[in-house]
This record gives C-alpha cells, sequence and structure tokens, in this order.
C-alpha cells in the first residue's frame, strides 16, 4: 500500500514548525515571504506521485524555489529532464547545472533546508538564498548514500519572464513559455528532504548476517511514481545488486554466486514469481530457503499467500509467506517489560495502561530475576532471556567508582562475574541474537567494550574516535548507533569468538547540536536527543541513512538527556507504536505521556512512611526488555 503524500498546507505547516523548532531564523536584512510548497492545481484531492510541474509551481519566489528542489523526485533515469523543465534555456540561463557524463551514474544530492530567504532586485528577478544540510546522496539503488558535497548554502536567481522574447518564433505555440522560471540555477542536482518524504516509500531489503542467523535491515526509498506493475521488480533487482553501503557489505552473507533476476516479477492469483539465474551451490535445499526468506522479508508489502522460486524458469520452490514468517520472524514478538532503577534497586514499572492505547497495557508487571546482594547498588541494568535462561548486565557502585557485574541463571541470576572499576559507565545492552552465550556492548570511560560471559570487557575499535558517549544496538542485532566526538554514526559489525568488529561507519548529519543519547526506535529508525538551534533540547527521529529527519518532541528545557530506552517498532508487530523512556537528572521521564516517572509508578516498594519530611528518589535509568 502507497504512503500518501502531505498536503501542501501540512507541508508548508511542517516546514515552517521544523525551522522554528531549531530555532534558525530567515536571513536579516532581506524580504521573506511565501510559505510551503504549492501544488497549484487547486485540487482538494491527494497530491500527485511527481512533484508539481514548473508551470503550476507558483509566482511567489519563495514558494517556486521550494517547488524547484522537489522537482527531481520520480524515477531517477528522468530527474535532470525534470529539474531542467524548471531551468530557463540559453541565452537567459546564467547557470551551468553539470549533468552526468558517459556512464557516470546519476545521483541526487539530499539537502535539509535550514534557511531560505528571498532579495528582490531591480531588475523583477529575485536571489532565493537556502542554506542548507547536506544529508547524501540518492542513487539508483534506493539507498541515500554520503554525502559528496559540502556547501552549506546556495543562490538562485529567479524570475516572471516570457521566454518567446528571447528564444523566438520556435516557442510561441507553447504557453508553458510563460511564468516563473530560475534563471541562475545551482550547479549540482539538489532535491530536498522533503520530497524524499512526499514522492518515495521506503523499503527495507533484508541481508543475512555472517552466521546466516539473522536477517539485517538495508533502508531504500522507491518513488511512488513507479508503476505498481514494476515496484516488486524493483525491489528483487535491489536485493541481487547486494547492500547499498560498503560496512553492512563487509558484515552480511552475499547472496549464492551469480544470482540476478530474469524477467519480471509476476503476480497471479495472490502468487508473487520470481525467477533467478543463480548457483545454490552443494546444498541447494538450505539455499533456497535463506534466498526464499529474504524474498519474502524484503517482498512484504505484498502480502501475497505464496511465493513461487524459479531457476531458470524451472520452478524449484513453492512457500506459503505466512508459515515463513512465523518459521523465521526477523525480530522478536514478545511484550515490553519495563524496568528502571530505584534506590539502588533494579524495580518493574506499571504498564502505562490499555485506556491509552497500548494493547499491553492490561498485562501483569515483569518480576526482577535477581536475587542476593547483587540487588543493590545499581545505577543501570539491561536483561535478556535466551533458552538457556536470562543474562543479566548491571552497573553498580565500587566506591566512587563503577563496575559492570555479569551473570546468568535459570530463572534468577544470584552469582555475578565482575569487571574491574571505571571513573564512568553508561548502561549496558545486550546485542540481539539467537545465540544462547549472549554479547554485549557498554561504553567505560569514553571507551566502548564488548562483555559476555565472565564479563571479559574488550575493547572495540571504532577507526580512531577518541570519545565515545553513547551506544545503541539495532533489533537485528547486527547494526548499532553511537556518539563519539560529538558526532551521530551508524555501522555494522559482526561478532566472531571474543571478537567484535564494527565495520566501517556512516556519519549521521543532524539539526541537534551536542547529541547526547540514542536509541533505535524503529528496524531503520532512530530516536536522538541534543540541544536545538534555540538552544532547547529536543527528541529527533532519524533515519538510519541520515534521511527524514523529524522533530519528535522539545522537551521545553536546557537540562541534557543522558539517557535513552526504546521499545522499536518491527514489522513482527505491525500495530504497536514506539515507546520511549529517557532520563534527565537523574529522573526518568516517559515521553509519549509526557510525564515524570515517580514511586508511583515503580512496582515492589514498600508502603512509605507517614512523614511529610520524607523524600523518595526518583527512577533512573529505565530500560524495555523484551
Amino acid at each position: 500500500m502507497r504512503l500518501r503524500p502531505l498536503t501542501a498546507v501540512l507541508l508548508a505547516v511542517l516546514l515552517a514548525a521544523v525551522l522554528t523548532a531549531c530555532g534558525i531564523p530567515d536571513e536579516t536584512g532581506v524580504h521573506v515571504e511565501g510559505a510551503g510548497p504549492a501544488r497549484g492545481d487547486g485540487a482538494d484531492g491527494p497530491p500527485p506521485d511527481e512533484p508539481t510541474p514548473r508551470a503550476d509551481a507558483g509566482n511567489d519566489p519563495k514558494t517556486f524555489v521550494t517547488n524547484y528542489l522537489l522537482a527531481a523526485a520520480g524515477e531517477i533515469g528522468g530527474a535532470y529532464e525534470r529539474v531542467k523543465e524548471y531551468i530557463a534555456p540559453e541565452p537567459i540561463n546564467r547557470g551551468d547545472l553539470r549533468e552526468p557524463q558517459g556512464q557516470e551514474e546519476i545521483g541526487i544530492n539530499i539537502v535539509r533546508l535550514t534557511a531560505i530567504s528571498v532579495n528582490h532586485g531591480q531588475d523583477l528577478n529575485s536571489t532565493v538564498t537556502i542554506k542548507v544540510q547536506q544529508v547524501g546522496v540518492l542513487r539508483s539503488d534506493g539507498a541515500v548514500h554520503p554525502p559528496e558535497l559540502t556547501d552549506t548554502s546556495y543562490e538562485l536567481i529567479v524570475g516572471e519572464i516570457d521566454i518567446n522574447d528571447t528564444v523566438g518564433q520556435s516557442r510561441r505555440d507553447q504557453p508553458e513559455s510563460k511564468g516563473f522560471w530560475v534563471i541562475k540555477p545551482p550547479p549540482v542536482l539538489l532535491m530536498s528532504e522533503q520530497a524524499l518524504e512526499r514522492y518515495y516509500q521506503q523499503h527495507t531489503i533484508y541481508f543475512w548476517s555472517k552466521d546466516r542467523q539473522a536477517l539485517v535491515a538495508d533502508l531504500r526509498h522507491l518513488p511512488l511514481a513507479v508503476p505498481e506493475s514494476r515496484r516488486a521488480d524493483e525491489l528483487v533487482g535491489w536485493l541481487t545488486r547486494g547492500p547499498s553501503w560498503e560496512g553492512l557489505r563487509d558484515a552480511v552473507a552475499a547472496l549464492p554466486a551469480g544470482t540476478q533476476k530474469i524477467g519480471n516479477v509476476t503476480q497471479d492469483k495472490g502468487r508473487l514469481v520470481v525467477n533467478l539465474a543463480t548457483d545454490l551451490g552443494p546444498n541447494p535445499k538450505g539455499e533456497l530457503e535463506k534466498l526464499g526468506t529474504q524474498l519474502i522479508w524484503s517482498l512484504g508489502e505484498y502480502n501475497a499467500a505464496e511465493l513461487e522460486i524459479k531457476i531458470k524458469d524451472e520452478s524449484r520452490e513453492v512457500i506459503p509467506t505466512e508459515i515463513r514468517r512465523g518459521d523465521w520472524p526477523v525480530y522478536p514478538v514478545d511484550a515490553p517489560q519495563r524496568f528502571a532503577a530505584y534506590d539502588g534497586a533494579i524495580h518493574p514499572l506499571r504498564n502505562p495502561g490499555a485506556a491509552q492505547g497500548n494493547p499491553d497495557g492490561g498485562a501483569m508487571p515483569a518480576s526482577v530475576p535477581l536475587v542476593g546482594p547483587a540487588k543493590s547498588n545499581i545505577t543501570a541494568a539491561d536483561f535478556t532471556f535466551r533458552s538457556g535462561g536470562v543474562w543479566a548486565a548491571l552497573v553498580v557502585w565500587s566506591g566512587e567508582k563503577r563496575r559492570l557485574l555479569v551473570g546468568t541463571g535459570a530463572d534468577v541470576v544470584e552469582t555475578f562475574d565482575q569487571s574491574r572499576t571505571f571513573a564512568k559507565m553508561r548502561r549496558p545492552i545486550w546485542l540481539r541474537s539467537r545465540s544462547d552465550d549472549p554479547d554485549g556492548l557498554i561504553v567505560a570511560d569514553g571507551e566502548l567494550y564488548r562483555f559476555g560471559p565472565g564479563v571479559s570487557l574488550i575493547p572495540v575499535p571504532l577507526q580512531g574516535h577518541r570519545t565515545v558517549t553513547a551506544v545503541a544496538a539495532a533489533l537485528d542485532g547486527h547494526r548499532i548507533a553511537f556518539i563519539a566526538d560529538g558526532a551521530l554514526y551508524v555501522a555494522a559489525l559482526t561478532v566472531s569468538g571474543d571478537t567484535v568488529k564494527v565495520h566501517r561507519e556512516r556519519r549521521l548529519h543532524t539539526l541537534l547540536n551536542d547529541v547526547t543519547a540514542v536509541e533505535w526506535i524503529g528496524e531503520n529508525r532512530l530516536v536522538v536527543a541534543g540541544s536545538a538551534g534555540d538552544g532547547q533540547v529536543a527528541l529527533y527521529d532519524i533515519g538510519d541513512d541520515g534521511a527524514r529527519e523529524t522533530l519528535r518532541r522539545p522537551t521545553g528545557g536546557t537540562a541534557t538527556i543522558t539517557h535513552l530506552a526504546a521499545y522499536a517498532e518491527n514489522p513482527v508487530r505491525p500495530n504497536d507504536y514506539a515507546r520511549v523512556m529517557y532520563e534527565v537528572n537523574e529522573v526518568a521521564w516517559d515521553e509519549q505521556r509526557g510525564e515524570r516517572l515517580d514511586a508511583e509508578q515503580v512496582e515492589g516498594l514498600p508502603e512509605p512512611p507517614d512523614d511529610e519530611t520524607h523524600t523518595h528518589t526518583a527512577p533512573t535509568a529505565p530500560f524495555f526488555v523484551y
């Protein structure tokens, strides 16, 4: 099912809200006017799958340029032609839009608008200055690759002219020759982040981890302009071309040798048929099972009852899709359990309640799988449940310093191994995997460490970064997000024995300054905390490719968010909404309900004494287990 783009009015409001929330003013000393892009057709129905043509793009310089930055959207092969429709022809055109030469691949530079201003000239033309943040480059594989440009502003000259007066009789039979034109365009192909939201649908392509035990997500963007009859073809083509970024390519298993799509993907009476050329090797049954699982999840939007795989036109397997999804769920299906540290011990938190629309609101609260002395002096924790029982990782006070305790048990954990002490330790996180002996990550004194059974803190190199302040693990357990030297990164990782290798990372550019905390809020989406342009602390959502950043919640204050926890949306539980908790000034907050957590939300506390002078501490370091 296609995502409906935003209407022009909502888009205008969204742009204004983002610029205002980030504290980014319009330029001073110039006249600023207009709102977001206008549809131009006056219709009240859903917007089209392609951007507004130039003739309908408005006669206000700001609106016109905003629409110009949408024009590249659509199938990438036609991007330059769509943009050139906005640009006045020679000799009026004073710019030089560079086009690819020879076999050079087309790339659309995605920019995040931070300010737009208009300076009206005496010649009836206007100079429109846009301030931008480079997001990345959209290519034919549907992926947003790291940015290749560093420019932070561009100047465009626009004007209302009739090109018949200059070009001559050959254009006089074309009424669209009148109206606004870009007289001086930027030299590079630009498209705003808003276009990516309006005219593309996000898809996930899945690849097997190196150990072939987990499906690892790879985010792509498919133009809504691609006809329904070709959409499955595009997705299968992207799968056979492999992962979209080098770091992920190093961390996942390659498809069988020579895998290529033959012909078109067809759909008939609820059955998708995919025809491939591939070498299944010495274990064809096992390879078909893996390949079929990849295809079923990568083509998940079609909800076909069956998937038929043909190898060189020969039918090899017909797979009932729902049965296969049940046999190989990409992510856990358990309902979340909420915990927090309170008075040095871990306690369950009460569920928000079914009245808030939470399908798990009526569930019984969780129990804490800890007994013995380890239940005290805790500042942060994480649990994971495996077939062998429960594993606990606890950060505890040790004098003025902290150390990590790791232990396991059938139902509860009583004995622990312990690490050396550190001045600072962040919350430990267990990596999701099918292994009975799990691995975890923790940041301590500015470095990233791997831990596991017996603690065994092992430094994890991060390609020259000096100070690491936060880490979060994706649902698949093979990708991480981390904050190092004040910047936000994502990377894929592999675990082999005692070694955790972080492959080439990718920096994500965000409107936030002083990024302080990060968590995965979906399989391809992060929630990030930091300081916005106005100095106010805020939470933003951002894709793990750096694109489609949106304000999630301003906190209304300047206190630093030091800790984030989330129950992430995933396709196994599509009706669940994301839940986020965070910590500010050693107080935990429920982001969705917009309220701080206090003793009333903590399970298992004794009745407080009847003493007005008695004060309770607040829950800290909240986390989810699922």
